[in-house]
């Protein structure tokens, strides 16, 4: 009886698979560039020369540390 076998001997990879894991990785994406953005900012307003507790800005507290 013949059976079939994939090439390179692994099992096939569902579509639905590689779906999910393009959503997670898209997700990422955006957690990521989100994060990149917040950065950016709190390092373009925060000014070295004033203490870190006169420093008002718009990322907020979080940025200001």
């Amino acid at each position: 009886m013949a059976r079939l076998v994939s090439a390179g001997g692994r099992p096939r990879r569902t579509r639905k698979r590689k779906e999910a894991r393009r959503w997670l990785r898209e997700a990422q994406g955006i957690v990521l560039l989100a994060g990149a953005g917040f950065i950016a900012l709190a390092l373009a307003t925060s000014d070295p020369g004033r203490p870190p507790a006169a420093q008002q800005g718009p990322a907020g507290p979080v940025g200001t540390w």
